[in-house]
């Protein structure tokens, strides 16, 4: 699978990273009050969330070849950026009415 995914990175990880990161950032421009409820704790909802997009972010630097540090240190750039996106999200969604 793993030899798969590397001849098809593209396609399979840096593209559904894009996709999903701009979804992310579309949904948490909305205002609260229109989003619909699903029943599930917000603190749930951002879970999973993040761990969809920290999972990409994994992937991502775990299957691109042009910086060795980035492909050794893929866990803790994963941390970082998901953490720094976090916190500019959240200053972002200050700005939402």
């Amino acid at each position: 699978m793993f030899s798969y995914l590397k001849k098809n990175k593209t396609t399979l990880v840096y593209i559904p990273l894009v996709v999903y990161w701009i979804v992310l950032f579309v949904a948490t421009s909305i205002p609260a009050q229109s989003v619909p409820s699903f029943g599930v704790s917000d603190k749930l909802n951002h879970f999973f969330a993040y761990l969809i997009l920290a999972v990409l972010l994994y992937l991502t630097f775990s299957f691109q070849e042009r910086s060795m540090f980035a492909k050794r240190n893929a866990g803790l750039l994963t941390i970082a950026i998901a953490i720094c996106y976090g916190i500019l999200d959240e200053l972002h969604q200050m700005l939402v009415p």
